[in-house]
């Protein structure tokens, strides 16, 4: 969901030593699992393929264990969310991640492009007790939406989607939640009220609308070459409208690549601030170390290089949800 951090930024702008202070040794609400970093499709402003310089792989089910067996003693499960840098469906244990979080107390949400959900692995994710499912669907016509999903095919995302919504209906499951997310570009800005209509209509429980942005990897010859995708509606557009001393990312969550290195933010795509990793000494060994709780730091106080290039907080406007249900 799309949510507003003025409160907190306000808070840090005050009290915001004492607030970092407080806050960065605690093992954050979401832990960001990255089950792949490879992907299906090529999508045209996602660093995935075209900035991404790290080894392409999957994360191994037994390191996957060993992460979540190490939150057992916590009083408050952190939630689980499977997404990052690649498509999590192609991972092929999904289901079985999705089911062994659960059953050790924690809350799992997985971002997925749709393409890859079938019948099968519906009823799986279903099954296994999935809190929340989010797709994308950025358009609502063949031409808007294979504009920026490259590789994918509008009528069999659409196909995928319903028929995951009639599983759900038909195994009499309230969960997983299931919401639509799309991208506002100057393809589907005009199409927001028929995803609404459609998604109410196959029962669907949200939908996300997230204006597109250029983000801090693309060129600015990409931004040229791929300027037509921004939404036409100035009331759609992102507009930079202030400047923020702190970034409230590093203290919400913490990443986990597919090969248990740990990463700063979801705008962290490459390690860039040089986490190590978990592997030797475990998630909350590696977490607590004086290295790490440094680099989460000078993260909230803006001083890695990508940071100084990042401006997600900084926006008057990323977006907003309709709940349907």
């Amino acid at each position: 969901m799309i949510t507003s951090s003025s409160a907190k930024l306000k808070l840090l702008s005050r009290f915001g030593h004492i607030y970092v202070l407080m806050k960065k040794k605690r093992v954050p609400k979401v832990i960001v699992v990255e089950p792949t970093n490879m992907c299906n499709l090529r999508c045209p402003v996602c660093p995935t393929h075209f900035a991404m310089k790290r080894e392409r792989g999957m994360m191994k089910l037994r390191l996957f264990r060993q992460i979540i067996d190490e939150f057992g003693p916590l009083p408050k499960k952190p939630e689980i969310q499977f997404r990052m840098s690649g498509e999590p469906l192609l991972h092929p244990e999904i289901a079985e991640l999705v089911r062994y979080a659960g059953t050790k107390g924690h809350s799992t949400m997985i971002s997925s492009n749709g393409t890859l959900l079938s019948e099968h692995l519906s009823r799986d994710l279903i099954e296994a007790n999935l809190n929340e499912m989010v797709l994308a669907l950025d358009g609502f016509s063949k031409e808007s939406y294979e504009a920026y999903r490259r590789g994918a095919r509008f009528e069999k995302v659409v196909e995928n989607i319903e028929r995951f919504a009639a599983v759900r209906k038909k195994l009499r499951k309230a969960r997983p939640k299931l919401v639509i997310q799309t991208l506002l570009t100057s393809g589907s800005e005009g199409e927001t009220d028929s995803i609404k209509e459609w998604a109410q209509s196959i029962g669907a429980d949200q939908v996300n609308f997230k204006s597109l942005s250029m983000g801090i990897y693309t060129t600015p010859e990409m931004k040229d070459h791929y300027g037509y995708l921004m939404p036409r509606q100035g009331s759609l557009q992102r507009v930079e409208t202030h400047k923020t001393r702190y970034c409230l990312a590093p203290l919400k969550h913490v990443m986990i690549y597919w090969n248990g290195d740990l990463g700063l933010c979801c705008k962290d795509f490459d390690n860039n601030a040089g986490l190590p990793s978990l592997v030797d000494n475990g998630f909350l060994k590696t977490f607590h170390s004086n290295e790490v709780q440094q680099k989460r730091d000078r993260g909230v106080h803006r001083e890695h290089e990508l940071c100084k290039r990042c401006d997600m907080d900084r926006f008057s406007f990323k977006g907003f949800s309709v709940k349907l249900t």
